[in-house]
């Protein structure tokens, strides 16, 4: 059995589409929709629709899709409607993790492969290129059936001795979810700590005179800090850009449709 997981807060004739193109044998498909947008999903035969409270999220839906009980099998997560071959591909793979992947040049490769090895050195966690749609093999199923965050889990990989496969598209990548301000924010406070750090410790060497040796190493300290302070933020800031927000909250539960 292949499990089909399909959030759904917008587009939803194109995701009914996409649906009615490749539901049959085999292929069980569990849709979260929000109330606004029910009557606008036709009934397909095969279908479960879940539908949940005005206002939650695509990554709130899929924490509460989890709950849900099904048989055992791949599980698939979809972000934004695939054509026919992107889903056979992530189908067919005989991998424990199949994901998509953008084309990109050798340097862009380069970079974004020194990213992904920082991310993990400090994260402990890999990213996924794509979160468009996420598959997981049958070996998975039991560990992914009881996962309590399973937004994160379908956006990160921290799996150990595990096989991956990337599937190559052009297609349009599904939007992060994320507060922009939020995380420039972070960034710009981290960069105003290092800056006045810095600035302050100038100060301190050039207008006290004859300071006792301590304090020069206590300024010495208070610079390794902003450092470590300024790398941290300049690496959430990244991570962020690359899954979004980590923890989502379930989204409320309204009826089965």
């Amino acid at each position: 059995m292949i499990n089909v997981f399909v959030p759904i807060t917008e587009d939803v004739k194109q995701y009914q589409s996409f649906i009615k193109e490749n539901v049959g044998k085999g292929i069980k498909f569990y849709v979260g929709i929000t109330q606004h947008l029910e009557n606008e999903f036709e009934k397909i035969s095969g279908v479960d629709v879940y539908v949940f409270k005005n206002g939650s999220n695509r990554e709130e839906i899929i924490n509460s899709m989890s709950d849900i009980k099904f048989k055992k099998g791949k599980i698939v997560v979809v972000r934004r409607p695939l054509s026919r071959e992107e889903f056979s591909a992530l189908l067919n793979s005989n991998a424990d993790i199949c994901s998509l992947k953008k084309p990109k040049s050798k340097f862009s490769n380069f970079f974004r492969s020194l990213i992904k090895k920082i991310v993990y050195k400090i994260f402990a966690f890999s990213v996924f290129d794509d979160i468009s749609a996420i598959c997981y093999g049958e070996n998975l199923f039991d560990l992914m059936s009881v996962c309590p965050n399973f937004s994160m889990a379908s956006r990160i990989n921290k799996f150990v001795g595990v096989s991956l496969e990337e599937i190559e598209t052009k297609n349009k990548s599904a939007k992060i979810l994320y507060s922009r301000w939020l995380n420039l924010l972070i960034l710009l406070s981290g960069l105003l700590f290092f800056g006045g750090s810095v600035a302050g410790g100038v100060l301190l060497f050039v207008f006290v005179k004859n300071m006792a040796f301590v304090f020069y190493l206590l300024v010495v300290f208070w610079w390794l800090i902003a450092i470590a302070v300024l790398l941290y933020t300049m690496l959430s800031f990244i991570r962020t850009i690359e899954v979004g927000k980590l923890r989502y909250k379930n989204a409320e539960y309204v009826s089965k449709k």
